[in-house]
This record gives structure tokens, sequence and C-alpha cells, in this order.
């Protein structure tokens, strides 16, 4: 599986991105706050990519010209994942969920928030991980994402999110996870994630 970082905006119609499996890539913000900008200042396609090109993000625009042509040129059963980072300051907490979801629902694309921590098996065709996976013969090789509290990969339809801490740190939790475990045991593991961190393991 190829794998691309867009930090830009990039062109999706290059042949480097038809051939991708996943993609990262980086928000930067809706508007720029610098400036203290408002959205009915970027009603001209011109002033969003004069913003594009000097800040070097995609931004809202930027990044919604991206996924449409991203979405035009990609056959249905061949759409990458999108792994989505660098969200601004206005989409922290639950707001960068439904920013996502919006944008997972318009594209009909998969798309994950990215943060610390967040680990994602890409290929399970041949990984360790995938044999410990709970679905991972219901997932056809498909990328899973790792729940912190059950410590499995699952399938990108069970992974929800939940943010803890001050600077609302995301992590990934299973949706089983997320409906069986009380609150105060899962406020504990996101604790011990968000002070101490996980512990690297070799096989």
């Amino acid at each position: 599986m190829q794998f691309q970082l867009i930090t830009s905006l990039g062109n999706p119609d290059r042949p480097q991105y038809k051939e991708c499996g996943s993609l990262v890539v980086h928000l930067g913000s809706l508007i720029d706050r610098e400036k203290k900008k408002e959205f009915k200042d970027y009603e001209s396609a011109e002033t969003c990519f004069e913003l594009i090109r000097e800040k070097n993000h995609p931004y809202l625009m930027g990044m919604l010209h991206f996924l449409t042509q991203l979405f035009k040129i990609t056959p249905k059963n061949e759409k990458p994942l999108i792994l989505m980072s660098e969200f601004g300051e206005e989409l922290r907490g639950k707001i960068r969920f439904d920013f996502v979801d919006r944008l997972k629902k318009a594209y009909g694309l998969d798309i994950l928030p990215v943060d610390v921590g967040l680990d994602v098996l890409l290929d399970c065709d041949s990984s360790e991980e995938c044999k410990d996976s709970v679905i991972s013969k219901q997932s056809d090789n498909k990328p899973q994402v790792w729940c912190v509290q059950c410590k499995h990969f699952v399938a990108l339809g069970e992974t929800n999110f939940i943010h803890y801490g001050h600077d609302e740190a995301l992590f990934s939790v299973c949706k089983t996870c997320k409906k069986a475990t009380p609150h105060d045991v899962l406020q504990e593991r996101l604790r011990a994630l968000y002070e101490v961190g996980r512990r690297l393991q070799t096989h």
C-alpha cells in the first residue's frame, strides 16, 4: 500500500495520488485566523488560492477542492483512507469529530482525525499485529485502528474517538469498549496514556 503526505494543496490528478491507499493531509485551519479574517473574506477563488500559496496549508477551501478532485478521479472501490491532521484551534474537541463526519458523509470517503498516539494498521496482509485483531477476518485486509482500551486493532467502522486533557488530545476507542467500559475506568486509562504514553513493544 502506497502512502503519501500532503502538507499543501497538491493536485490529486497527479499519478502519485492515484496509486495511494492512504493520504495524510494537513488542514492547518479553516481560514487565516492570524489576520482575523472571516469566511465572507474568501468569496473569490483567487483569494483562497493566495492564502493557500502563502501559508502552504490547504485550509478549508483547499481541502474541499482537493477532496472533490480526489473523489472525481478515484474509482468507488479504490477510495484512499484520508488521515487528516493539524486542526486549527477553532476545531478543538468534539468540533473536530463533527467536521470530519461531515466530510465523510459529503464525499463518501474514509477519513480519520489524526493525533499523537493514533495507531493505524494500513495493510493487514502480512502484519503480526493483524493476527491479534478482533475483527481482522471481517475487514478484508482493510486499514484498522488500535483501540486504546481493549488493545486490539479494529475495523474503521468500529472506531470512535474520545478527547482528553487540557489540549484535548484524541484517543481511539472501539464502539464496544466505549459502551461497555465504565466511565471512570476509561478515564483512568486515558489519563495514563495522556500523562505517560504507551510503552513501545517489539516482536
